[in-house]
């Protein structure tokens, strides 16, 4: 049994001792790699920016109108914000009945 253990322990390792021998070469690979004078290629640029839209929006409003349009109110948001709440509109509310069910409820 001892002599079996140590056939497989040998036969485990030979790919361990045949990549050890194999080392030297690859270390020349790896210093050839970091040679400042070795060949590089060549570097092929792709600007992110070719699927984005060009030229100016025309859909939108003008930049001058609209800032004259913020520039009527003297405080600036806090004035924007009264006049949309005094240009809205106010539903009346009904006040709820103590007894009525509610809402999609079944009698």
């Amino acid at each position: 049994m001892r002599k079996t253990t140590l056939l497989a322990l040998a036969v485990l390792a030979w790919p361990t001792l045949n990549l050890a021998q194999n080392a030297p070469e690859k270390t020349r690979a790896t210093t050839a790699a970091a040679d400042a004078g070795a060949s590089v290629p060549a570097l092929r640029y792709h600007s992110a920016l070719v699927y984005s839209p060009r030229g100016v929006v025309q859909d939108q409003d003008d930049w001058a109108a609209a800032n004259a349009r913020v520039g009527e109110f003297a405080r600036g948001h806090a004035d924007i914000l009264k006049a949309e709440q005094a240009q809205a509109t106010v539903t009346p509310v009904t006040p709820a009945t103590p007894n009525a069910p509610a809402p999609g409820a079944k009698p």
